[in-house]
């Protein structure tokens, strides 16, 4: 459920960053806040939640994870005239549409503020996972999962140049370690 200011706000950082980079693929995005099914917080930050830090992610080669939640996000139409098309790699459009837009050299800017309830119930697509609480024996039982969604992530940005399987796996590893050492 999107909140009242939600569009002014993205749009806002949009002007911002259209002024700064003209001519530039532009995409926007906010925070969102975990709700339940009512509507419920569960958690007040998705990214803290779920440990994803936008602001460690800035270039194409740092692109080593979906980052950007297709309800929060606005597009230019530089953006738009980046996305490749047909996107047969393509796992979600929010992941391409940023991936072609950071692969081009654009920018990709924060609403740090959540503008979103995002809904958890039993039928969620991805939905939104404690990072806190998942163990070890969460991850040994969903490795091939985990395998699986990293060569379909890598395989979106091989198509857009990305480079070997060994630079995305360098790039996830500084990426963890930041994220760890940020707290």
């Amino acid at each position: 459920m999107w909140l009242s200011d939600k569009v002014r706000l993205t749009r806002e950082e949009m002007l911002l960053q259209e002024a700064a980079h003209p001519q530039s693929p532009v995409v926007v995005h906010t925070d969102l806040t975990v709700a339940d099914e009512q509507l419920n917080v569960v958690a007040q930050s998705f990214w803290r939640y779920t440990a994803t830090r936008p602001e460690f992610i800035t270039t194409f080669d740092e692109c080593v994870l979906p980052f950007v939640t297709g309800c929060t996000m606005m597009f230019n139409a530089e953006a738009r005239k980046a996305t490749i098309l047909p996107a047969r790699e393509a796992t979600m459009h929010d992941v391409w549409v940023t991936l072609c837009c950071m692969s081009k050299g654009g920018v990709v800017s924060t609403v740090p503020t959540p503008q979103v309830l995002y809904r958890q119930h039993g039928d969620n697509a991805i939905g939104a996972r404690d990072i806190h609480t998942v163990g070890l024996r969460y991850r040994l039982g969903h490795l091939l999962t985990i395998v699986r969604n990293n060569k379909a992530h890598y395989l979106m940005l091989r198509r857009l140049g990305y480079g070997p399987v060994w630079k995305y796996i360098r790039h996830k590893i500084i990426y963890r370690d930041k994220v760890r050492h940020s707290k």
